[in-house]
């Protein structure tokens, strides 16, 4: 039966998915982009053209302000993260004399 129906499915596909012995695929057609198209080649020559002529080294020097705001801004957020870490830790721990005391007796035999 599931051959049966195999062969009803294969007849309804279209000749260009294969379905059918007859159909011919024809071959790409060998076009290589030009290698100034390439996002890496671009982006090594603009590195390279930027590092010979210097003006990165000023241009960074103006940038300082930016990365000393990122640092604060993480530096910020890093303490109020780790607060809320360990408060949830400790109010999912719930009460131990409620639950069936194995996690109390863990810790009293590692004690």
């Amino acid at each position: 039966m599931s051959a049966f129906l195999a062969r009803k499915l294969l007849r309804k596909l279209p000749k260009q998915w294969g379905a059918h012995h007859d159909s011919i695929t024809a071959a790409a057609p060998d076009t290589r982009k030009p290698l100034y198209t390439s996002l890496f080649v671009q982006v090594l020559q603009h590195s390279c053209s930027a590092s010979c002529s210097g003006w990165p080294l000023r241009f960074c020097v103006g940038l300082k302000i930016f990365s000393d705001a990122f640092l604060k801004l993480i530096s910020m957020i890093v303490a109020p993260i780790v607060f809320c870490v360990v408060v949830h830790g400790i109010a999912g721990a719930g009460d131990l004399k409620r639950s069936d005391g194995s996690a109390s007796r863990r810790w009293s035999i590692s004690k």
